[in-house]
């Protein structure tokens, strides 16, 4: 049972792994929102209007219960809500209990009164939970209700990795937190202050477990990222599917990177190792992390490093595409101009004058900054394949890597589109420079790249929305919807600025 089900996404999740779930709800809009989902299973989900206290249950009814602290209105009895879970659940069953920490946004004194009582409800000799013990505690950052991390705050190596990730911050109070999180780090006392908790209630000594081990968890879009020390010291990462539909994720990576390797030798050494294996949440790849640090750590606001980072990247992508790029094809205007809009988000770019010769390769799909590691001699690595492809347009890579360069360069598309293309500045010569440079080698030039600067942008979006998707995933597309139109509407202007740059007259 998820007693504080909200639009169903949890409870969504849940019915995954179980045979029922009862979702309770004090809402009616949302639980219908929860019935009509379609990017979740929920045939096997009850949705019940009710409290807790309202809804007549059989003691002994569940084997697993999920309870939101942080959603439940103020006036709710937490100890009244504990002594109820403790009757509902099985003989062997579960509790799955998610609080807020120290640092939350309602306030310092209301996370610390909410905490306390759930420390009276643990520790309470004879108290209402006393057949129950606390059998695990994860720590959640940013939030429990949204958590982009999760860990065990009792391991070293967790805490660690933790601290050394770029923490995320959505929000004033979020962005706050995180300088306080910072604080609490040099001081050594972070597990004792992180913004929520997983507490889980057993009545067993030890609670059943997943077919994956623990470890640092990192939650991606369609999948989420299971860091994991072995034995024998070699990093490990899990790619788990946050629900079953999203294996073909895995799939996707895992097919292309073996056509990869068997058809170009130049850049397998920096391809991911690994496998897909079958875990309870579907199919699940296995990973050896590699070497180096990610090259948005490289990323400055000066000419040398933004020339750096393009040209290191630009040149991988090279590498990838010359085993692909003597058999030409030919696109007529209309084919490019439907290849690169998008009218389901408001995409609409002219048609180039003429036909453009183009050819067919390999693409990552997500080239960036984040997704590339490099040390002092280049790119040790290019991880997260999920949106590859055996065959692509050649132009989706370079310009998906130029345009988050120049927004993580720049911090907004508009900035990042003027100084890149339309001033005259130093990033653009080298924008113009890098783009012949990199064209020299898979026989395109600039003006043909930049007339299909929209082309990462666009496979993007196609992929996320090919995919049924709940609202939260929408924004990412969304995202790059913005940075599409913008770069539509302006797409005549940069054609011309980077025809002037390149010494060649705009055919328009």
């Amino acid at each position: 049972m998820d007693i504080t089900a909200g639009t169903g996404r949890r409870t969504g999740l849940l019915a995954e792994q179980c045979e029922s779930v009862v979702a309770l709800g004090q809402s009616v809009d949302r639980l219908r929102i929860l019935s009509n989902r379609t990017d979740l299973p929920t045939d096997s989900v009850v949705p019940i209007h009710g409290s807790l206290s309202e809804v007549p249950l059989a003691p002994g009814t569940f084997d697993t219960i999920v309870a939101d602290l942080a959603s439940l209105r103020d006036d709710v009895d937490r100890l009244s809500l504990f002594s109820t879970i403790d009757t509902l659940l099985s003989k062997r069953g579960t509790a799955f209990v998610l609080t807020e920490g120290v640092i939350q946004a309602d306030g310092v004194a209301d996370s610390v009164r909410r905490l306390r009582s759930v420390q009276r409800a643990l520790h309470g000799n004879g108290g209402p939970i006393k057949t129950l013990q606390i059998a695990k505690a994860y720590g959640l950052y940013p939030s429990p209700s949204c958590p982009d991390y999760a860990l065990d705050p009792t391991k070293r190596d967790e805490m660690r990795r933790f601290q050394t990730l770029e923490l995320t911050a959505r929000t004033i109070t979020e962005r706050a937190g995180k300088q306080i999180l910072t604080l609490l780090r040099r001081l050594g006392l972070l597990q004792y202050a992180l913004p929520g908790y997983l507490l889980v209630f057993s009545r067993q000594r030890e609670p059943t477990t997943t077919d994956l081990s623990g470890g640092l968890i990192l939650r991606g879009r369609y999948r989420s990222t299971l860091f994991d020390s072995s034995t024998d010291g070699a990093d490990r990462i899990y790619k788990v599917p946050n629900v079953t539909t999203y294996e073909q994720f895995n799939n996707r990576e895992q097919e292309t990177l073996e056509y990869v390797r068997s058809t170009n030798d130049e850049i397998t050494g920096t391809l991911p190792t690994g496998t897909r294996i079958e875990t309870q949440f579907g199919n699940t790849r296995s990973e050896q992390q590699v070497q180096g640090t990610q090259l948005r750590n490289r990323v400055k606001r000066s000419p040398g490093s933004f020339q750096w980072v393009l040209r290191t990247g630009l040149n991988w992508i090279a590498r990838l595409q010359q085993p692909y790029c003597e058999h030409k094809i030919e696109r007529t205007p209309t084919e490019v101009q439907e290849f690169l809009s998008n009218s389901t988000v408001g995409i609409e770019v002219p048609a180039p004058p003429e036909p453009i010769s183009s050819f067919e390769t390999v693409v990552h799909g997500d080239f960036n900054q984040v997704n590339v590691f490099v040390d002092d001699t280049g790119i040790t690595g290019v991880i997260d394949w999920e949106y590859a492809a055996t065959a692509g347009s050649p132009f989706i890579d370079p310009t998906n890597f130029l345009l988050t360069l120049g927004v993580r360069t720049f911090g907004d598309i508009d900035t990042a589109v003027d100084r890149l293309f339309l001033q005259d500045s130093p990033f653009a010569r080298i924008t113009t420079e890098e783009l012949t440079r990199y064209g020299e080698q898979v026989g395109m030039d600039p003006v043909t790249i930049v007339r299909h600067l929209p082309a990462g942008l666009q496979h993007r979006i196609s992929v996320n929305y090919s995919y049924p998707t709940s609202l939260s995933l929408i924004t990412i597309p969304e995202t790059f919807a913005v940075w599409g139109r913008k770069i539509a509407g302006e797409l005549p202007a940069i054609v011309q600025a980077v025809s002037h740059r390149a010494g060649a007259v705009s055919p328009d």
